[in-house]
């Protein structure tokens, strides 16, 4: 299994909601090693992505991430923010971003509705034969 940065009380923990003009459609709580919380904890991370954010004051390039995408119905407090019913459907994509090292320097859990970002995915057959 991969080295996973789990959420709990050591981990620096953000949480916002992202609008578009129609209103809100995303809802995003972050969990960021201690060092790097402390270190961004001064930045304005409301223009420009956490992880452009991390790259850039640290240094840290960020080499991949790993993603779980899965239906969920909305929790009370993330529907209230995104302007919806309680238990609503909504995409949860469950992600663990790493640095070049190998070690997780971000554990996002984003609540999404499919209004404004639908989920797709292009996929490909190789020309090989097994």
């Amino acid at each position: 299994a991969a080295p996973r940065l789990p959420p709990g009380s050591s981990a620096y923990r953000i949480c916002g909601v992202r609008h578009a003009e129609t209103g809100p459609f995303q809802h995003i709580t972050v969990w960021l090693p201690p060092t790097i919380g402390k270190a961004l904890s001064e930045e304005d991370i409301t223009k420009g992505s956490l992880i452009g954010a991390i790259e850039r004051l640290l240094n840290t390039p960020i080499k991949f991430l790993e993603q779980t995408v899965d239906a969920a119905l909305a929790p009370r407090t993330v529907a209230e923010m995104l302007q919806l019913r309680a238990r609503t459907p909504l995409l949860l994509f469950e992600r663990i971003y790493f640095a070049a090292s190998g070690e997780p320097v971000e554990y996002a859990l984003t609540y999404q509705t499919s209004r404004r970002y639908p989920y797709r995915v292009a996929l490909s057959r190789s020309d090989r034969r097994s």
